[in-house]
């Protein structure tokens, strides 16, 4: 006897007693003379590229094709494309969402507990923002050789000096205020910085 009820999807139905049957690995294919009978192919399994200490993954980065660039934990890490880690810098926050963005020799980024740091490609140095006029940002972007940064918990951000996400200057700041909300995400579309609040987008 052919049960060929047995062989189906790869997913459970939504009540278990209609489909409670699961595939792991596998999938369906059909026979190509029509005669509707089915197997079950195994596809191919993982395997590890790059193992990182056990912490939590904040965020990352592809600078380029054989550069891409992790916050996991505290550590700032690149890593290669033969799955190489290699340490670059220590971050003082250890949890929450990371935002990074480059501008061609520089990688800034934002964890929103801190002013943000810096990575210098050439060098490779890391270092946390030292400038007392950098605000404390949790998303950061670049456009026209300029860094921008929100400033947490407003409808404010702000822009560093030419092509060095090491300088800013408090007078180069701009507010979303046509609907003022906090900003908590931005975007460049178009040439212009779109910043997304709770309730309101502008640009």
């Amino acid at each position: 006897m052919r049960d060929q009820g047995f062989i189906s999807g790869a997913s459970k139905g939504r009540s278990s007693r209609w489909d409670a049957q699961r595939c792991v690995n596998l999938y369906p294919e059909l026979d190509d003379k029509g005669v509707n009978i089915a197997a079950l192919v195994g596809t191919p399994g993982c395997t590890l590229f790059a193992r990182l200490a056990d912490a939590q993954y904040r965020g990352h980065w592809v600078y380029s094709d054989t550069q891409l660039f992790v916050v996991y934990g505290t550590g700032f890490y690149e890593i290669s494309t033969a799955g190489t880690v290699t340490s670059r810098g220590t971050l003082t926050s250890g949890t929450g969402r990371v935002c990074m963005s480059d501008n061609g020799t520089q990688i800034m980024i934002s964890d929103g507990a801190g002013k943000g740091y810096i990575y210098t490609i050439s060098g490779a140095s890391f270092a946390a923002i030292s400038d007392a006029d950098a605000p404390t940002s949790d998303f950061n972007l670049y456009l026209d050789q300029y860094f921008a940064a929100n400033k947490q918990g407003t409808f404010s951000y702000q822009i560093s000096a030419l092509a060095d996400g090491t300088s800013w200057a408090a007078a180069d700041i701009t507010s979303s205020d046509g609907d003022p909300d906090a900003i908590t995400a931005m975007m460049v579309k178009d040439q212009q910085i779109f910043t997304f609040g709770p309730s309101s987008i502008e640009s």
